[in-house]
């Protein structure tokens, strides 16, 4: 798995979870919570060393949370 693909895939997933909640909380928070449940679970059943997998989380939530990742 490439960086590329973990973007992909945690694009996809965070907007088809975020779609299907409801308005209790900001997207930004549903959005971050998701790319880190889905980097949890990658990294779970991933045959790819657990810190490679995490690494790309890190550098999925800093790209994409930039300002959200820093203030909470």
């Amino acid at each position: 798995i490439s960086y590329s693909s973990f973007k992909h895939l945690a694009d996809v997933y965070v907007r088809k979870e975020v779609t299907a909640q409801g308005p209790e909380m900001s997207p930004e928070e549903l959005q971050f919570a998701f790319a880190v449940h889905l980097t949890a679970k990658v990294a779970g059943i991933c045959n790819h060393a657990v810190n490679r997998i995490m690494g790309f989380g890190t550098q999925y939530l800093q790209d994409t949370f930039v300002q959200f990742s820093y203030s909470k």
